[in-house]
């Protein structure tokens, strides 16, 4: 008798769960200054993408809740994504975020489309009393932007997607979906299977990394779905 094999599916957030960026959404509004400035370094080499958002985010002097109302507000979520979860649910696997955004924001996102209980690997940003103080940020792995870690990722994309990875254990059969150039692309050569949209398809056909287009999460579904009735055959 073949076992069933344990499925791990891990997301991107921003692009990919959410219709858009929603880290540039937030920043376009409210720090638009700062975005130009840190996205024009950044797209230059002169500052990693750690650096980037927390600069960026740095140059908001409002309460923090002005941001997670927009967030919730205006932000859609991909279609398809609760036939996903509940395919996943149905059978025994796992779903996780895995995002090189922030809670703050990630978290209203969700809770306004009652999907608060998702497991987010992401990192944080705490403020004090005033709203001119510098975030705290905080990474699930300790990224810290040194290079004192010798498994650290080619770069310093904040959170590590692929540890997040490394975490379903080997017993999993992992698939990742994302779109990205950073962090998606650094992860998506470790998964067991991609589904990539936009900068991370191109760069996995371009790489030669095995993964399915997708533009809703349908085919998603229909994967694990497909894979598991395979797995009991």
């Amino acid at each position: 008798m073949r076992l069933k094999p344990r499925i791990a599916v891990f997301a991107d957030f921003d692009d990919t769960l959410t219709t858009q960026n929603v880290a540039r959404f937030l920043l376009k509004r409210f720090a638009p200054e700062a975005l130009d400035r840190y996205s024009g370094l950044y797209r230059a080499g002169e500052i990693t993408f750690r650096e980037y958002q927390e600069l960026s985010f740095n140059a908001v002097r409002l309460p923090v809740t002005h941001m997670q109302d927009a967030a919730a507000e205006e932000i859609e979520l991909r279609s398809g994504i609760n036939e996903l979860l509940a395919a996943v649910e149905e059978v025994g696997g796992t779903f996780t975020i895995a995002s090189a955004g922030l809670r703050f924001y990630i978290e209203p996102v969700l809770k306004r489309h009652g999907l608060e209980e998702i497991d987010v690997v992401c990192g944080t940003a705490t403020r004090g009393e005033s709203d001119s103080e510098p975030f705290r940020y905080d990474y699930p792995f300790g990224e810290t932007g040194d290079d004192s870690n010798e498994e650290r990722c080619r770069g310093d994309w904040a959170t590590c997607k692929c540890k997040a990875l490394e975490q379903a254990g080997e017993d999993a059969v992992t698939v990742f979906v994302g779109d990205g150039s950073t962090s998606d692309a650094c992860v998506a050569p470790k998964a067991d299977f991609v589904f990539a949209r936009d900068r991370l398809l191109r760069i996995c056909n371009e790489q030669g990394i095995a993964a399915t287009p997708f533009e809703d999460f349908t085919p998603v579904t229909e994967f694990v779905t497909k894979l598991s009735a395979a797995s009991k055959a």
